[in-house]
């Protein structure tokens, strides 16, 4: 099984597959395949990630195995934000390689309570505000083109959750960010928001 020590002091982490079970514990889902099945990733990620991480989840949080040094240099986890993954992930995928473990190494439990479950179920979610801060951190690691591209594709996902669960205190901060990063809203955010109006107005 591959581990940190297999890895030279260029990787930072390594993270693996995780299968997805109910309060029976019956696995219900793997979580790779349900990457693929979305057609969010065609294949998992693995060495500089740092786009990637910027464009959409694909780490199983509780399978990662990090690199202590790597914490320590970081300064460890932001504790001011709700959610501390998706900041850990994205600083340290700018200065660390990490690598994947094509392997079911965890299951989790899903359950319609959970955190992550609850990310976006209402206006103030402190988690929606979390993600907002760090993709405004993340602005300022971007390095190229191709890093403000990714972050792009990011904001505008994010804003179309913010449309979607009425988090409008956040959804005039994306288009700002956006505006600040160089891009723009895409046809698809376009779209939504406009549906999503439309569809208020008619209720």
């Amino acid at each position: 099984m591959l581990s940190l020590e297999d890895l030279d002091e260029s990787y930072g982490l390594v993270f693996s597959n995780a299968e997805y079970i109910d309060k029976r514990s019956r696995v219900i889902a793997n979580h790779n395949d349900l990457l693929f099945r979305k057609k969010l990733l065609k294949s998992i990620p693995s060495g500089n990630v740092f786009q990637w991480v910027l464009k959409r989840y694909f780490i199983c949080t509780p399978t990662m195995l990090m690199n202590r040094e790597m914490l320590l240099k970081l300064g460890g986890y932001d504790e001011q934000l709700a959610y501390e993954d998706f900041d850990l992930w994205v600083r340290a995928a700018r200065y660390w390689k990490f690598a994947f473990l094509d392997e079911v190494t965890f299951q989790k439990r899903k359950l319609t309570s959970s955190m992550s479950a609850q990310r976006h179920m209402h206006h103030y979610n402190e988690q929606m505000d979390s993600v907002y801060a760090v993709c405004r951190k993340a602005f300022h690691l971007c390095k190229s083109k191709e890093d403000l591209n990714a972050l792009h594709e990011r904001l505008n996902y994010e804003y179309r959750q913010c449309v979607k669960h009425g988090a409008e205190h956040l959804v005039d901060r994306y288009l700002l960010l956006l505006k600040d990063a160089g891009g723009s809203l895409s046809m698809k955010s376009r779209l939504y928001r406009w549906y999503k109006r439309k569809f208020r107005v008619m209720r």
